[in-house]
């Protein structure tokens, strides 16, 4: 287990709710070998957002490098998340939103183990089994963990954007989500159709939680549900 992990995390201007996702991240990983973090904002306030995110990630640089890139205008989460995922120099990508809490070690390890051993799924749910949304779990007798069940409300088979580890190779194949899967669903749909699943975590209680519900940025362009 020592594939090299890039952390992308996408933000639009919630640099408190960034600070506790970040804080939280490091304080709970036990994954030695995170060696890239790219944050992108998408805030369109380009002078402001640098400014406070080269003193939030300062103190980090002498440990990983680090990408800051400032989207001059709002370009939404689709086309930001092609742009970070462009910069990406590891096998394995930890993708993150800026409004995420993390509470409990382990959470890249045991996504890991499942990643390499069933090349057929392409995420792992980090959250506890009673905080999918509503979206079914279900349990193969022969699988170490759950699958998120396809045609929840007929159009999400299990794909997110939630913290969550996947293969950078998984992502090429799509090539880029804004041009043949511009959104979340839409990205779903294509790994479905493409054989992919997505696993449940079997730790119940999970190792994350989500802290971003009255800071929503659901009606900004290319955003999607929590």
């Amino acid at each position: 287990m020592n594939d090299s992990v890039s952390v992308v995390v996408t933000s639009c201007g919630r640099f408190d709710l960034l600070y506790r996702t970040l804080e939280s991240f490091f304080k709970f990983n036990s994954y030695g070998n995170v060696t890239q973090l790219i944050v992108i904002d998408d805030s369109g306030h380009s002078d402001v957002a640098r400014d406070i995110l080269e003193k939030m990630l300062g103190s980090l640089r002498d440990t990983l490098a680090i990408e800051i890139i400032i989207n001059n205008e709002n370009l939404g989460q689709v086309k930001s998340i092609d742009l970070a995922y462009s910069r990406v120099t590891n096998p394995l990508i930890f993708h993150l939103e800026d409004d995420w809490e993390f509470y409990r070690q382990g959470f890249i390890e045991h996504s890991y183990e499942i990643l390499a051993a069933y090349p057929w799924i392409v995420t792992v749910w980090l959250r506890a089994h009673t905080d999918t949304m509503g979206h079914p779990i279900e349990f193969v007798d022969h699988l170490p963990f759950g699958l998120l069940t396809l045609n929840y409300l007929r159009c999400y088979h299990g794909f997110t954007w939630n913290p969550g580890l996947r293969r950078e190779k998984d992502y090429r194949l799509v090539q880029s989500f804004s041009e043949h899967a511009p959104g979340e669903a839409l990205a779903g749909i294509w790994y479905m159709r493409n054989g992919y699943r997505a696993a449940m975590s079997c730790v119940q209680e999970g190792f994350v939680r989500h802290i971003g519900w009255e800071r929503s940025t659901a009606g900004m362009p290319g955003t999607k549900k929590a």
